[in-house]
């Protein structure tokens, strides 16, 4: 029971990671499978990274207070230093997306903390992911001056624990550049996440380029919008195949 709960919950990860934005649900569904076998088996750090994963893919999929509430029960019950404090970058999104300022100082406030009480080799906690957390939460709640103050002042050296990171960084620092009125670096960035969201087939972080380059205002005229809508269509068109291939609809 314990593998099963284990596989479901990576089956829905990895889906989170695939399947576009009007499709996560179906990854948040899986999660939640795993969260029901957790539940009753008694151990505590595979419910507590269940509940963490469960609440990431809500949040993901729209469901943001419902994915709170799953954060925070798994803060609850693990008090492991690296695996909370990918509980609290987490958490730290969930509470910038929805506009929860005051939340996302405390709990960023908790990460920078806690980095420095550990290494921080945990996949979603590392200077880098926080880093980028901090700079899309400040611009979430309304504070580009920081972020573009933040994005300034970062060191360099930090590596991306995942290749998705690296794209997801992308993106935001871009997002940070063309607030701040360097919408050529940010085109360039922008250019550069594309590729890499292509090739590793990530559809959510290209409709993230879209709704960048759909901002009035915002990288007007440049002709990275156009390429991401080409790049989501051909990524659509890989899934619709993979789909047909195998008879049925491999996800729900």
């Amino acid at each position: 029971m314990r593998l099963l709960a284990q596989a479901r919950v990576s089956f829905g990860v990895a889906l989170g990671h695939l399947l576009p934005e009007e499709q996560l649900a179906t990854a948040a569904r899986w999660t939640g499978r795993a969260l029901r076998i957790a539940g009753h088996l008694g151990d505590r750090k595979l419910l507590a990274s269940v509940l963490r994963m469960h609440g990431n893919e809500l949040r993901k999929a729209g469901h943001v207070t419902a994915g709170i509430i799953r954060l925070r029960q798994s803060l609850q019950i693990d008090d492991h230093p690296g695996r909370r404090g990918a509980g609290l970058v987490l958490l730290a999104r969930a509470a910038a997306e929805s506009g929860q300022a005051e939340l996302f100082d405390t709990v960023t406030g908790q990460c920078v903390q806690a980095l420095k009480a550990t290494a921080g080799h945990e996949v979603l906690f590392s200077r880098f992911t926080v880093r980028e957390v901090r700079l899309r939460g400040l611009l979430a709640t309304g504070r580009t001056g920081q972020a573009v103050d933040l994005a300034e002042s970062l060191a360099a050296g930090d590596r991306p624990p995942t290749p998705q990171w690296r794209v997801i960084e992308r993106i935001t620092t871009a997002d940070v550049l063309a607030r701040a009125g360097d919408e050529h670096t940010a085109a360039d960035m922008l250019s550069v996440a594309l590729s890499d969201a292509g090739t590793l087939r990530l559809p959510h972080q290209v409709q993230r380029i879209i709704r960048l380059t759909g901002q009035p205002g915002v990288l007007t005229g440049r002709p990275v919008r156009a390429q991401a809508e080409a790049v989501l269509t051909h990524l659509d068109r890989q899934l619709t195949e993979a789909t047909s291939a195998t008879g049925t609809p491999p996800y729900r």
